[in-house]
């Protein structure tokens, strides 16, 4: 969901309809939770033409950045975990399947949980027992 809505166009005889509209907006960003506990989403009205409501958008995204700094920092370092292990993953199931005797292995093994004659952990643990004993 967004941090900040704005809304364009304030000026004129859409001044009008850009209020509503972020009214409505507003009213509908209240039934959502918001994604992190040091910000609640904006919704602001400017217009580009009249160049009115830019300096609040600004000021918006400065406390926005500020206010989420530590929590988008942590976000960031998790999703960085996440990527190392899904890489670590992702590579080792690739060298199991590049592995003749691994692969052959799992095939057989694959057959077998299908039919119901081995647990999916049995299998799993069998494959990394393969893996991890062949030279």
């Amino acid at each position: 969901l967004a941090d900040l809505v704005v809304v364009n166009k304030a000026d004129g005889d859409l001044a009008a309809a850009a209020k509503t509209t972020a009214a409505d907006y507003a009213a509908a960003l209240h039934l959502v939770r918001p994604r992190t506990s040091a910000w609640s989403p904006h919704v602001l009205t400017c217009s580009a033409l009249l160049a009115t409501g830019i300096a609040e958008v600004w000021a918006a995204i400065e406390t926005y950045c500020d206010a989420t700094a530590s929590e988008l920092t942590e976000r960031r370092a998790d999703q960085a975990r996440a990527w190392m292990w899904s890489e670590v993953t992702e590579a080792l199931v690739e060298s199991m399947r590049a592995d003749p005797v691994v692969s052959d292995l799992a095939g057989r093994l694959e057959a077998d949980v299908a039919a119901g004659a081995v647990t999916p952990t049995a299998a799993a643990q069998a494959v990394l027992q393969a893996f991890l004993q062949d030279p």
